[in-house]
């Protein structure tokens, strides 16, 4: 079975419908988040204890903030966490 235009129109009507730009903030803040974990612990966020990612957000914080804060709120027992965010 193949869509006409009117179909593919009402799917994309559809999709625009449920977009969210501001969750599309997040998204792209969040992705953010996850590259500098990557390259300072070698990890994602998603492999750390969690944090308030969202909260740290609509704070107003940048990734970099948020992860200084995840440090010291949620990170803080883990063996040298502090050290590989500092750069020491």
């Amino acid at each position: 079975m193949s869509m006409n235009y009117n179909d593919n129109g009402k799917l994309a009507f559809q999709l625009m419908e449920k977009f969210d730009p501001e969750e599309a903030l997040f998204l792209e803040w969040q992705n953010r988040v996850s590259i500098l974990c990557s390259s300072n612990f070698g990890c994602h966020e998603d492999d750390l204890p969690d944090a308030s990612w969202r909260d740290y957000y609509e704070d107003g914080l940048t990734p970099k903030q948020a992860i200084s804060f995840a440090v010291m709120d949620y990170w803080y027992d883990i063996p040298e966490i502090e050290e590989l965010w500092q750069g020491g």
